[in-house]
């Protein structure tokens, strides 16, 4: 997939990925026969033909690979001129994609006495018995910012008055969110809490007599055994999908947008709009909610999906309905993305992290840390990637100073930002 008009891609760098392919051909038999001029020209340009697309398979005509992990949706094309400023090169770069992390939906009250309970597994169920046990408790979901639908994504139900799961990612920027019921019932929802980190989300919609999904403990699986994946992908048409997999790793640790999660990998069908469904044992328990997938520029890659342990998304959504929202996380208030090298080329920049956007009433903000500054460095650790800020911050504790040093316009200086607790930011 191209960047701008003309296939330039800004994160070009060097040799990211090698990707290497041969074969041999073995012996041919002999045969002598008459052969036309005709013929000979179209041997001759078939044979152009298979060197040229060998070249590309191999790599020699196409560009560096770069292979990434996105949830849900992949970075799209954006119109881009050199002669722009940076500011305006980020705003286009980051303006489509960047995940802020904040929402306007409404809020609805946690509830302390809901828990997402674990039970225990059957008999192993065919396909057929699975998905229609667990159907009714798949939801399409789609998210609007200013009246407009951008987001597609799914959830599941996991109780019986409305609660749903799903990724934090499908609500990003959203000031309302629509749930789509199997019977294509449509109801608005409202806000329980949310965790960026964990990529999980609780949402409730006014209705009772809902099918709650079962769910199972996914510390028990081991690499092999089957799994499903119901949701909706690439759009309403496609709701109520169905893929069929195996566990092809666990505890699996994959790198987004700056932190580490520890994910299930699944080599059922993963794609755009499966974000915040279920990941399902054969047993027809949700054993994991699924998030993202593997995607490469200049390779094709597939069966490299995600999902998130139900281990992991039970303490995050019990403590979202007693809270609100997950308590004790480290925050300063700031949306932060890479620097493309070619970008870091062309602009003369400093190695850091851009600063996409500064949440009001945070240590940042208060600080005076603004977007289009460039972090350098925090607390004296050079900055190379938002991985390396988290690892700073980490060994932070709510109310503590950390010293960010800014590349601005040419200009270096330090700010010093307190540090908040990021549930109390959004």
């Amino acid at each position: 997939m191209s960047y701008g008009s003309n296939g330039w891609d800004p994160w070009d760098e060097p040799d990211r990925t090698e990707m290497r392919t041969g074969s041999d051909p073995g012996p041919q038999r002999k045969e002598k026969r008459r052969i036309s001029a005709a013929g000979i020209v179209i041997a001759v340009l078939a044979t152009i033909v298979a060197v040229f697309i060998a070249l590309l398979i191999i790599g020699i005509a196409a560009p560096d690979t770069t292979i990434s992990v996105y949830p849900e949706q992949t970075l799209p094309e954006f119109e881009y001129n050199w002669d722009d400023s940076y500011e305006d090169f980020f705003d286009g770069l980051y303006g489509q994609t960047a995940t802020t992390g904040v929402n306007d939906l409404e809020r609805a009250e946690p509830d302390p006495d809901v828990e997402l309970m674990f039970s225990d597994g059957g008999g192993e169920l065919s396909y057929g018995e699975i998905y229609d046990r667990l159907i009714p408790s798949i939801v399409a979901m789609t998210s609007y910012s200013d009246g407009a639908a951008y987001s597609w994504g799914s959830g599941v139900i996991f109780t019986e008055d409305g609660y749903i799961i799903t990724n934090s990612h499908v609500l990003d920027g959203a000031d309302e969110l629509i749930v789509t019921l199997h019977d294509d019932r449509e109801f608005s929802a409202t806000l329980v809490g949310y965790d960026s980190l964990s990529d999980i989300a609780v949402v409730k919609i006014d209705c009772t007599g809902l099918v709650p999904a079962p769910f199972g403990d996914s510390s028990g699986l081991r690499v092999g055994d089957g799994v499903i994946a119901i949701g909706n992908p690439l759009g309403e048409e496609f709701r109520g999908t169905m893929t069929n997999g195996i566990v092809s790793a666990i505890n699996r640790e994959v790198y987004y947008d700056g932190n580490y999660m520890t994910l299930i990998q699944t080599n059922a069908a993963i794609n755009e709009g499966n974000s915040g469904g279920a990941l399902i044992d054969m047993s027809g328990r949700v054993i994991g909610i699924t998030n993202m997938k593997m995607i490469s520029y200049g390779a094709s890659i597939e069966g490299i999906g995600f999902a998130i342990p139900s281990s992991s998304v039970k303490p995050v959504v019990d403590e979202i309905m007693d809270n609100g929202r997950v308590a004790g996380r480290p925050g300063i208030g700031v949306t932060v993305g890479s620097i493309p090298y070619s970008a870091q080329q062309e602009y003369d920049l400093p190695t850091g992290i851009y600063v996409t956007d500064v949440t009001p009433g945070s240590g940042a903000d208060a600080a005076g840390v603004t977007a289009g500054d460039i972090i350098i460095a925090a607390n004296g650790v050079d900055i190379y990637s938002s991985a390396d800020l988290n690892e700073v911050k980490g060994a932070c504790a709510v109310g503590d100073v950390i010293t960010l040093t800014i590349w601005r316009d040419g200009e270096i200086f330090d700010l010093d930002v307190e540090i908040m607790e990021m549930g109390s930011l959004f």
